[in-house]
């Protein structure tokens, strides 16, 4: 949804305990990293904005198919369960795969 007609847009996911593999079930204490993959028709990098309100840029990696990737973004998600925030500059995003890093 477009914020306040910036031509950002936020995502909200709300990451929950089933979210993370069976096994590691009473042994997540904390999110280490944040890594977002994006498929999208964008001819130009794709903008992130993370909890301090940095931007990023998402550039197209080739030897991954053409995806845009980010790494370790902050995404001020230090609990492995709760909501995450997510703010793009382009609504053009055909798939997101989000990696989360946690720690026991």
């Amino acid at each position: 949804q477009d914020i306040d007609g910036s031509g950002y847009y936020e995502l909200i996911l709300n990451l929950r305990q089933e979210h993370y593999p069976f096994w590691s079930q009473g042994r997540l204490k904390s999110v280490t990293g944040v890594d977002i993959l994006i498929r999208s028709t964008e001819d130009k990098d794709i903008t992130i904005v993370d909890t301090n309100n940095q931007t990023k840029s998402l550039k197209r990696d080739e030897t991954l198919g053409g995806l845009f990737i980010v790494k370790r973004l902050d995404v001020g998600l230090h609990e492995p369960v709760g909501e995450m925030k997510l703010i793009f500059d382009t609504k053009e995003i055909k798939d997101l795969w989000v990696a989360v890093t946690w720690s026991s």
